[in-house]
């Protein structure tokens, strides 16, 4: 069965592999932040068999005296369908591939896009703010 954007028509089978492939990358881009963060203040993820799943839940949950939340319960689960395809995208055959299952993470990435790089100014910015907190504790100390 072709592939069908409803607003376009058919989805040459070129496309709809290179769509598929540019989604793995977007949301494998974003795991990899995610999991330099983790490693660098959460002590890093469990690699369990589901720890895909858990590192991006674990961006959703504030860690009390550390981190606060780097992204939010709904963007959360907006990321999880990109991780879901990812690992379709990664398990089946070509001809498993339907624009059906991927033509609205194709055409929402833009905005998940913005809502990911929001969330991560602000999150830097608290970083920002911490190191600037620590700055004057370390100078009080060489003294």
């Amino acid at each position: 069965m072709k592939a069908v954007n409803a607003r376009t028509g058919p989805v040459p089978d070129a496309d709809l592999m290179a769509m598929a492939g540019y989604l793995h990358h977007f949301y494998t881009g974003i795991e990899t932040i995610f999991d330099r963060i983790s490693r660098q203040i959460d002590g890093g993820p469990d690699k369990a068999a589901d720890w895909h799943r858990e590192l991006l839940r674990s961006m959703a949950v504030e860690l009390e005296g550390l981190r606060p939340a780097v992204i939010s319960p709904e963007l959360r689960e907006e990321l999880d369908e990109y991780r879901r395809f990812r690992h379709l995208f990664r398990h089946a055959y070509a001809s498993e591939l339907r624009w059906s299952k991927m033509g609205h993470l194709a055409e929402n990435m833009g905005d998940i896009l913005d809502m990911v790089k929001k969330r991560i100014q602000e999150f830097e910015s608290f970083i920002a703010k911490l190191i600037e907190e620590l700055r004057p504790a370390e100078k009080e100390r060489s003294f």
